[in-house]
Formats: C-alpha cells, structure tokens, sequence
C-alpha cells in the first residue's frame, strides 16, 4: 500500500537528486570562474567566496545558461539537461499542484509515487551523464575509488 509517508520520503529523495545535480554543475561553474580569475594558481579568499556566493544563489536553469558556453555538451547531454531542468521545475512548483487531491486515496498516492520515481530517473541520469562529461568517469567508479 502507497502512504503518504512514503510518497513524502520520495518526494526528499528526488529533492536530493535535484539538489545533486545543481551542486555538481555548480561545482563545474566553480572550475571555470577560479580559471578566469587566476584563482587556481593564487589565492584570493574575498574573490573566492564573492564567486561561491554567486553560484550558489543560482537555479539549475541559470547555471545551464552560464555552463553551455564554457562546456562542450553534446546533443544528448543538452537535451538530458533540459528535461532535467524542467523536470526541477515542476517538482518543485507544480507537482502538488497538479496531483492536487491525490494524496487522500491509495490509487492517487500510487500515481503520484510514480511521477516521483520518472523525476528522480531523469535527474539522476543527469548527475550520471555531467559526472561522466565532467570527471571522464562514471559515478560508481568514482565513489568506488574514493567514497
């Protein structure tokens, strides 16, 4: 049976997803601001953080906007990332919304646990594929290797 609790607990788990993917891009933003300003050869703590500041007040759609200059996104990727974008979006503006009263029954719940898990696939075959784009290796490598 589909409760609430456990529709909730997706609806964490699929936020975390999200949250995952905006901080691995966020981090690949990161690499090209410090390369701008000569950070990763020197050290500037105040430039560092104004720059951290900066991209943490992002959404996942503005550090797409930033990113696609700088990154070489094939095709695929570029799509995968829009669908996740929208994907983030609806989650966290429209899903309840538009599930509206399906919480209150078993057949409604099952519904909206299965919109969660298509979300939570779309984003984290884009965390996957920006890891494999980014770090030239798989996730699971790269917690294998270093936890």
């Amino acid at each position: 049976m589909t409760t609430r609790d456990k529709v909730f607990w997706k609806f964490g788990v699929v936020s975390e997803a999200a949250q995952n993917l905006e901080i691995e891009l966020g981090t690949m933003l990161i690499t090209h601001r410090y390369r701008e300003a000569g950070l990763l050869e020197l050290e500037d703590p105040k430039k560092e953080t104004e720059i951290q500041n900066d991209i943490k007040r992002m959404t996942l759609g503005t550090l797409l906007r930033h990113l696609r200059p700088l990154e070489n996104f094939d095709e695929n990727l570029d799509q995968l990332l829009r669908n996740a974008n929208d994907s983030r979006i609806r989650l966290f503006h429209y899903f309840h919304l538009e599930h509206n009263f399906r919480h209150n029954s078993v057949e409604g719940r099952t519904v909206m646990l299965r919109d969660l898990e298509e979300i939570h696939e779309v984003l984290v075959k884009a965390h996957d594929d920006v890891t494999l784009h980014h770090y030239g290796e798989d996730n699971e490598k790269l917690i294998a290797e270093h936890g």
